[in-house]
């Protein structure tokens, strides 16, 4: 997609530290974001080069959920992603310490006007 978009392309991680899905293995992205202390964020990783120790956290190898329809909360190592980088894959990151489960919205019925 950046070959086709260029610089307008983005490519956003959304990872959570827990919630219907149990607390992630230590060795888990999401273990590390979790332990930052804010219920949400947004880390953009082309903002300039962070600190070498981040930096180097940032482009080793890193494992991750991998969250879609066919998730299965019980079987949760099963669901990741694995064989690159955080800065490899996303542009940035968004991080929420707790989700809950999806729930329809409701959304006023209004009658049109004529």
């Amino acid at each position: 997609m950046r070959e086709r978009f260029g610089a307008d392309y983005v490519s956003l991680g959304l990872t959570f530290h827990h919630g219907p899905a149990p607390v992630p293995p230590p060795d888990y992205a999401e273990a590390v974001l979790g332990s930052a202390g804010h219920d949400a964020y947004l880390l953009d990783l082309r903002s300039g080069v962070p600190p070498a120790g981040v930096w180097r956290w940032l482009t080793a190898p890193a494992r991750t959920r991998l969250v879609g329809p066919g998730y299965d909360p019980a079987d949760d190592r099963a669901h990741q992603l694995s064989g690159g980088s955080l800065a490899q894959w996303f542009d940035a990151i968004v991080h929420w310490r707790k989700v809950t489960p999806a729930r329809p919205l409701r959304v006023p019925h209004s009658e049109p006007t004529p």
